[in-house]
């Protein structure tokens, strides 16, 4: 497939999971979502290039702003993108709840190739026509990776938020991330970027 279709999510890890476990890569990465209400789609594809490149990623990526509380308006955008993008799959593992059903409506209008990432499973599955997306493994990421998918860097970046007073819910994990931190000491230069 030339093209993968994703249905965007604030789940970082879920716009570019697909992408990451193909290879060769897709030459276009497709997000579909409602990128005006966030007033950020030029940092949000910022990010998400700078993310791909530093993994030696070269696919080229559009984001297509869409209302995701209209399912018309989403059906109505995934023909316009499979019309601009033919070879194209749709990858169905993030996106809001009408997002999801817009998307099951399209797939089933269009015949569109159709994958999901199964997160009890961890792995992908083919839905329809995508036999490739079985033998797909689940890519692994580096500790500064994952903080970067997380948005945690110190770059003001979509996701990323300052915190006036952290709650005791955020305390108690950065404890637990902290003692991760000090069990595994010997191993994070091996997950450096």
């Amino acid at each position: 497939m030339k093209t993968v279709i994703e249905l965007y999510d604030e789940e970082s890890i879920l716009n570019i999971l697909a992408v990451c476990a193909m290879n060769p890569a897709p030459e276009h990465l497709v997000f579909v979502g409602d990128f005006h209400a966030r007033s950020r789609e030029k940092e949000i594809q910022q990010w998400v290039n700078a993310f791909l490149k530093n993994r030696g990623i070269r696919t080229h990526t559009y984001l297509r702003n869409v209302d995701t509380d209209d399912c018309q308006a989403i059906v109505t955008e995934l023909f316009n993108i499979k019309e601009e993008f033919p070879e194209s799959a749709l990858e169905v593992c993030g996106g809001k709840y009408l997002m999801l059903l817009a998307a099951g409506i399209f797939a089933e209008q269009s015949g569109i190739p159709l994958f999901h990432y199964n997160i009890d499973r961890k792995r992908f599955e083919n839905i329809r026509s995508t036999p490739e997306a079985d033998k797909l493994e689940t890519p692994s990421f580096t500790a500064g990776e994952m903080i970067a998918l997380s948005h945690a860097g110190l770059m003001n970046l979509p996701g990323h938020f300052s915190i006036k007073e952290p709650d005791d819910v955020m305390i108690s994990d950065i404890r637990k991330i902290w003692d991760l931190f000090i069990a595994n000491q010997s191993d994070w230069h091996r997950n450096a970027l």
